[in-house]
């Protein structure tokens, strides 16, 4: 059987996406990389929603650094992290794009006081992109920071333990795990890698990447698939 034109799968995405109350324009959209833009419906992460990450180890806080720091190009960022949680390396945010005065942590007292900062930071347009948190969320929860992130047209993340149930109020939701580094030219660790699965997407496809952070400007890149349990080489 011969495979569908991926050309015409995605207008077709695009145009079922149209149709829905919470579709983002197709120009808003952050480009992650060539093969993970193709499995997306909007041609990228759209933006003005929210996106869950659930983080099966602390890898996953990098991953999403890592696109914090992309959309700090559109305004200063807001991390909202709990009290006792692990500061975040601020020489390892650097090298992801997120600079000292594009970066605003909020320290709250429990999950609910996350939520509450992450809806009333995703109602302002001034921000660029805003980060939390949380051990568990449920749907009503969900659904008001999807509902926040459309209004002020502000992105939204969401990370989320490996036992957390998901709202499925999100746009989408990821998994992302720490990957073995590549050897470095002069010994040592690599570049920074996750094991990327896209788990829900109205309109896409779930697939599996093998993701790298290039620090000398190059950004993210795929440099494997995971389908099937198998490496292949893109």
């Amino acid at each position: 059987m011969a495979r569908p034109d991926p050309e015409i799968l995605k207008r077709l995405r695009a145009r079922i996406w149209a149709l829905e109350r919470t579709a983002p324009a197709a120009s808003e959209a952050l480009s992650l990389a060539a093969a993970i833009d193709d499995a997306l419906p909007w041609g990228g992460l759209p933006l003005a929603c929210l996106h869950e990450v659930v983080a099966a180890d602390a890898a996953g806080g990098g991953f999403c650094a890592a696109l914090l720091g992309r959309l700090a190009a559109r305004g200063p960022v807001l991390w909202c992290m709990r009290r006792g949680s692990d500061e975040p390396y601020a020489p390892g945010l650097a090298a992801f794009g997120l600079s000292p005065e594009r970066l605003i942590l909020a320290r709250c007292d429990d999950d609910r006081q996350v939520l509450w900062t992450m809806e009333e930071a995703l109602r302002c347009p001034a921000v660029g992109g805003v980060l939390g948190e949380v051990g568990a969320i449920n749907l009503t929860a969900g659904r008001r920071l999807q509902l926040a992130a459309e209004a002020g047209g502000v992105t939204g993340l969401l990370i989320l333990p490996p036992a957390a149930r998901p709202t499925g109020a999100a746009t989408s939701r990821w998994r992302v795990r720490a990957a073995a580094s590549s050897p470095a030219p002069w010994g040592g660790l690599g570049e920074a890698r996750w094991q990327v699965t896209l788990e829900r997407c109205r309109g896409g496809v779930q697939r599996s990447w093998l993701l790298e952070w290039r620090h000398d400007g190059g950004g993210l890149a795929v440099v494997g698939s995971l389908d099937d349990g198998r490496l292949q080489a893109c």
